[in-house]
């Protein structure tokens, strides 16, 4: 797994987010380098806070502290029931929050970064 130093997350209204995908669209579009970017964005708060809840971070910590080999193995670091950490991790991944292979599961990042745009 590739182990990257940062999550960046991105809070900005959707009008911006387009502006930025318009201007990177036309660097492109002209031949010109655009520098990568990982990250997620989030239209508002709200929305950011629907993904990060307290149950979803603290599945985070584990499997960057634990590094379970199963999902079954992570509910029962968390002591959660299996269906919620199933659902949670799918969810997460979705996001790349997390990556897997096989039945190993994997945060490759050791912070998230978060910055807000007006």
């Amino acid at each position: 797994m590739k182990l990257h130093k940062n999550m960046h997350i991105l809070i900005e209204p959707k009008e911006n987010g387009l502006i930025r995908f318009a201007q990177v669209y036309n660097k492109v579009s002209r031949g010109e380098y655009v520098k990568p970017w990982k990250g997620i964005g989030f239209p508002n708060l709200a929305e950011f806070r629907r993904t990060f809840t307290d149950k979803r971070v603290e599945l985070l910590k584990a499997i960057k502290k634990h590094e379970p080999k199963s999902i079954y193995g992570l509910a029962k670091i968390l002591k959660r029931d299996y269906k919620n950490v199933y659902d949670d991790v799918n969810y997460l991944a979705n996001f790349g929050l997390i990556e897997r292979t096989g039945n190993n599961l994997f945060v490759g990042y050791d912070k998230i970064t978060m910055e807000c745009g007006l």
